[in-house]
C-alpha cells in the first residue's frame, strides 16, 4: 500500500495526476526525490551495467562530474562488488 506522502511526492514528480487543481513550479525550482519503491534490477545485469544504461557519469551538486563507479563508491560500494553477478 502506498502512503499518502508517497502519493503526494509521485504527483509532484508528474507520475500521478492531481484529482483537482494544478501545480505551478517556478523557473528556478528543481524537484527531485528518491523513490522508495522502484523497478527491480534484472538479475542478469551487474549494478554498474544497469546504471550505465541511464548515464555514464553524473554532475554532482558542487558541479563536479563523477563516473558511475565513483558515484557508487560514495555509497561505500566497491567496484569489485558492483561487478559481481
Amino acid at each position: 500500500m502506498v502512503s499518502e506522502k508517497s502519493t503526494f511526492l509521485n504527483a509532484l514528480a508528474g507520475l500521478y495526476p492531481f484529482s483537482e487543481g494544478e501545480l505551478t513550479v517556478g523557473d528556478t525550482v528543481r524537484l527531485a526525490y528518491y523513490k522508495q519503491q522502484d523497478e527491480d534490477i534484472p538479475m542478469d545485469k551487474q549494478l554498474v551495467q544497469y546504471l550505465r544504461e541511464y548515464a555514464e557519469e553524473v554532475r554532482q551538486k558542487n558541479g563536479e562530474v563523477a563516473s558511475i563507479t565513483e558515484l557508487l563508491e560514495t555509497f561505500f560500494y566497491s567496484l569489485a562488488i558492483c561487478m559481481e553477478h
